[in-house]
């Protein structure tokens, strides 16, 4: 099992948790078992909190080590739970890796152990949910057509998705108005890039790994528009110049070959009634000055002068294009 986990001190407690969402308590799973060394826990729990929020349970062979200062994690040991809990081994704990595991450092105390379901592999994924019917499958193409276009054409909205030669993966929001997403011709998309906060996620990603997802929406429609290519950037001059706004045209683009595209069901946005009129009261969510503050860990941080400043700059439409 992969997963990211980490360490936590509180009340002189260590947590292994993978942030999967299911603190059930259940039967211990002996499959690729984790070894948790509690002679190490007094050193363990003089580090630093913020370092260990790493990947603790990366799907790695039998035997392999991945070793954290002085706290080791073994990987794929096949050790029954209740064969562990032996008078000599007492102060080894084995939970799986898609646990989350507590322990005192009180040496003859074992706390709960929550173990979370998981699927492994594709065959286990299909006995679960099913296979797709014949009219799902048939409707994925490689090209757009005259109607599958208009969902390019009337979108303001664009979800880009890319991922790095590492697997770790960025879903990056793009926006304008509608039908700023060229259709080039029926297998080729430009995307414009506009000035953003230049941590280039996506672009640098895109340099290193050219798979790119697209997940178009309508205002108002409850069907979107998924697309899936390979992508490169860009700078192409007269290319971009069909992409001005308020006079300014992007320094880059982002050329998308489609490889498949196909309408996406409104199941998810009538679960989630994601056009209902009634919004969420900005005023009740913490604004962005206080969420700086927060993960800066600063308190003379001047939120406030922060956001006053932002919104003043987005007024003028400083920066947006």
């Amino acid at each position: 099992m992969a997963g990211t986990g980490v360490c936590l001190l509180r009340r002189c407690r260590l947590e292994l948790c993978l942030r999967l969402g299911d603190p059930r308590l259940q039967e211990i799973d002996a499959a690729g078992a984790v070894l948790l060394a509690l002679e190490e826990l007094p050193e363990l729990l003089l580090g630093d909190v913020a370092a260990f929020d790493q990947h603790l349970a990366q799907a790695l062979s039998a035997r392999q080590m991945l070793r954290q200062r002085d706290f080791e994690l073994l990987l794929g040991q096949q050790s029954p739970f209740s064969h562990d809990l032996t008078e000599g081994n007492i102060r080894r704990l084995k939970v799986h890796p898609a646990s989350i595991a507590a322990a005192t450092r009180s040496l003859s105390t074992i706390l709960p152990v929550a173990t979370i379901a998981g699927i492994t592999s594709e065959a286990e994924l299909r006995e679960l949910i099913g296979s797709p019917q014949e009219v799902v499958v048939s409707k994925i193409a490689t090209k757009l057509n005259g109607l599958t276009r208009q969902f390019v054409e009337r979108s303001p909205f664009v979800c880009l998705a890319t991922s790095a030669p590492d697997g770790s993966c960025d879903v990056s929001p793009r926006g304008d108005p509608a039908g700023f997403v060229r259709i080039l011709d029926e297998r080729t998309l430009l995307i414009p890039d506009r000035p953003g906060n230049k941590l280039a996620d996506s672009l640098r990603n895109i340099l290193a790994n050219p798979h790119v997802g697209l997940l178009f929406l309508v205002p108002g429609i409850g069907d979107t528009f998924r697309v899936n290519g390979r992508a490169r950037l860009v700078t192409d001059g007269e290319l971009l110049a069909g992409s001005e706004i308020e006079g300014k045209a992007p320094k880059l683009g982002i050329l998308v070959e489609i490889d498949e595209c196909y309408t996406q069901c409104s199941k998810a946005l009538i679960r989630s009634d994601l056009w209902n009129a009634e919004h969420v009261d900005r005023g009740e969510l913490p604004t962005s000055g206080e969420i700086l503050r927060a993960v800066r860990e600063d308190q003379s941080f001047d939120a406030e002068e922060y956001d006053r400043a932002r919104a003043e700059r987005y007024a003028r439409r400083e920066g947006l294009y």
